[in-house]
């Protein structure tokens, strides 16, 4: 039979990933360029908590097609600077995978810019990761956030993702249009 149902609501779990993903590039995109954050648990957003600490809440995004869910506030943490000099590190979303098994995982990784006097310098965004390890193939990077850090205080955060309208919220921005 060339017809089936994807997402029926008894029966045994037959969906598979690449049916989802599917779903999802149609719906809302396979942009690589763009990460959107869902209007689910805290939205994925971003918070201060310490003087050198930012952490991303709970909720549901996609990126390049593959949707993911932070079910567990995620913290991380960033290096002070040394006296005086200013720097800004970025916190990456890495798609990769394993060699051996093929699955597809994904991680939060750090990497700190060069430090500049913050006198005379300005500082600059850091590398774009390009690797992981033998084992793995890093297959899609998204610059989340870059945080400016003088000494031991972040000064700012800029968060490179965005908030996907709720569906109902664009369906009433058309009726109003009409």
């Amino acid at each position: 039979m060339s017809l089936n149902l994807v997402t029926a609501h008894t029966g045994s779990a037959h969906i598979t990933a690449e049916q989802v993903a599917s779903l999802i590039k149609g719906a809302i995109s396979d942009d690589t360029t763009n990460l959107y954050r869902f209007q689910t648990g805290n939205k994925c957003e971003y918070q201060i908590t310490d003087a050198l600490q930012v952490q991303i809440l709970t909720g549901d995004a996609v990126f390049n097609g593959r949707h993911f869910i932070v079910e567990e506030t995620e913290t991380i943490d960033i290096d002070p600077t040394s006296l005086n000099y200013t720097r800004i590190d970025g916190v990456f979303l890495e798609i990769y995978s394993d060699n051996d098994t093929s699955e597809e995982l994904i991680r939060f990784e750090v990497v700190q810019g060069n430090e500049f006097l913050t006198s005379t310098g300005t500082p600059s965004y850091p590398a774009t990761p390009t690797g992981i390890d033998d084992s793995h193939t890093l297959m899609h990077v998204f610059p989340w956030l870059y945080i400016t850090t003088s000494y031991t205080t972040i000064s700012t955060v800029e968060d490179n993702s965005k908030l996907y309208p709720n569906v109902l919220d664009i369906t009433s921005d058309i009726d109003d249009i009409n």
